[in-house]
């Protein structure tokens, strides 16, 4: 369970946010993971309710506000986009390596985010761009995510049999 001098701090930040015309937008994987878990009371839940804008709705029960979201594979633009553009943000353009960034990391965001790691700590500490120490270090943090992934598949979909969605 978050301290409570962490939830009261992110409150007041959120109420900045809210004087700055901003709302913050939280975005929970695997959120089942926390529903189930015993660390996580019901007093979590109500504290997430309270930093809702309205009134009304941090009245509601939790679940009545809040919605479940599947995202899936970026589209190829959304992609390079997400190799572009922190890399630049941060002076480590990878551009020029998108396609072996590509290459590892598909088009799911985590992935494409490990693999631009890898690349950002490939520059930082080599000065030059290693494909071979890139995929070394996207493994090393990108195959537990495919071992979690693969465990929890069902069995037909671990055949490729399930049906198109």
């Amino acid at each position: 369970m978050p301290d409570v001098a962490d939830l009261v701090d992110l409150e007041a930040c959120v109420q900045q946010l809210a004087v700055a015309g901003l709302r913050l937008v939280g975005l929970f994987d695997e959120f089942e993971t926390v529903i189930g878990s015993d660390a996580f009371g019901a007093e979590f839940f109500g504290f997430l309710r309270s930093l809702c804008h309205s009134q009304e709705i941090s009245e509601s029960p939790f679940f009545n506000i809040f919605s479940q979201v599947s995202l899936g594979p970026l589209e190829w633009e959304e992609g390079e986009q997400l190799i572009r553009r922190p890399s630049a943000a941060v002076g480590m353009p990878l551009q020029t390596h998108s396609e072996n960034i590509r290459a590892l990391g598909g088009s799911l965001p985590l992935f494409l985010q490990i693999a631009c790691s890898a690349g950002i700590e490939c520059l930082l500490e080599n000065g030059d761009y290693d494909a071979h120490h890139v995929e070394r270090r996207f493994r090393e943090e990108a195959d537990a995510h495919l071992a979690y992934l693969w465990d929890h598949l069902e069995a037909d979909e671990r055949q490729g049999t399930c049906p198109p969605v």
